[in-house]
């Protein structure tokens, strides 16, 4: 969990990555004869691969403090991105994301509550 500078400069950073790391697997497997062989035998894998780092599968993010389900999509979301968003939405209301986290957090809030009725006011000090 994080603010929202925070995430987007860790999403672009390993978005960023995944790209580079691609793009250089790409070009070591098109150097030569040899290369190409062996990248024809470590295809399905590199596939399996691409798919599980692919940005655009993990697109959605919850926002908390809201009254109700609430899910960001990435702004350059193709279909594919906000298929994924959809999806993770649907099953956060599914599994009752929201309802179980306000249990969750219920304890917290009480306490703050306690502490903030514990406090003298501003207004009976003055």
């Amino acid at each position: 969990m994080c603010d929202g500078f925070v995430g987007n400069v860790a999403l672009k950073a390993s978005e960023g990555l995944a790209t580079m790391l691609g793009e250089f697997i790409r070009e070591e497997f098109t150097r030569g004869p040899l290369a190409k062989v062996q990248a024809m035998t470590a295809w399905p894998v590199l596939k399996r691969f691409k798919r599980r780092v692919d940005h655009r599968r993990h697109n959605g993010a919850s926002l908390l403090g809201l009254r109700g389900l609430v899910l960001k999509s990435h702004g350059s979301a193709d279909a594919v991105g906000f298929e994924s968003a959809l999806e993770r939405g649907y099953e956060e209301a599914r599994h009752r994301v929201l309802e179980r986290t306000i249990v969750a957090m219920q304890p917290y809030v009480e306490q703050l509550e306690r502490r903030h009725r514990a406090q003298p006011s501003a207004a009976a000090s003055a």
